[in-house]
Formats: structure tokens, C-alpha cells, sequence
């Protein structure tokens, strides 16, 4: 299936969903935290709605994750790049949690 810019915008919206959801937060906690309303937050996630860069930017800062992130679903790297290296792994795990990172 041939990807399109919706398609994109789409997968855009679902990775900022599941990001948004693994750290507990509903979709108002983060419209509030970008100071955006409900309604487009809904759109963004629906992917109705594309994102400027400096949204990108705000949205990623408010789920700690680079922007970067916000384009790449771990099962597109992890099929594209085969198993995650023990250093990639070290990085992904919240160490503000345990109280220091291991790569510093």
C-alpha cells in the first residue's frame, strides 16, 4: 500500500496518541499542557488535522520525547533495524525514574 501525505498525517496522529497514553495522560491533560484546545487535539490525533513543525516540537516537549519520535513507530524501526542493540534499550527507559541515566 503506497503511502500519501494523509496516510502520514494519520500515522502522525496515532504515534502522538500512544505516546500520550503511555505516560497517562488524556487528551485534555495534553491539550491543556500545549495550552491548544480539546477539539484539535482530537483532530491531530484523528490525524485531521496536520501538525505545524512548531507544534510537532511543543507536542514532543510535552511527552519528553524528541520530535523525532513522533514520526517513527518502535515496530517500523524494530522490523526495519531487526533487534534493538543493548544501547538503544539503556536510552528508551525512563531514568528519571531510577535516578540516573547509565549513558552520562
Amino acid at each position: 500500500m503506497r503511502d500519501t501525505p494523509k496516510r502520514f498525517v494519520q500515522r502522525v496522529g496515532r504515534r502522538i496518541a500512544e505516546l500520550r497514553k503511555a505516560r497517562g495522560l488524556t487528551q485534555q491533560d495534553l491539550a491543556d499542557r500545549l495550552d491548544m484546545g480539546m477539539s484539535q487535539m482530537q483532530r491531530l490525533e484523528r490525524g485531521r488535522h496536520a501538525p505545524t513543525l512548531g507544534t510537532i516540537w511543543r507536542i514532543a516537549k510535552a511527552l519528553r520525547v524528541e520530535p523525532v519520535q513522533l514520526f517513527v513507530t518502535p515496530e517500523a524501526t524494530a522490523k526495519r533495524l531487526g533487534r534493538p542493540k543493548e544501547e538503544t534499550v539503556a536510552r528508551e527507559v525512563p531514568w528519571a525514574m531510577v535516578g540516573r541515566s547509565p549513558l552520562k
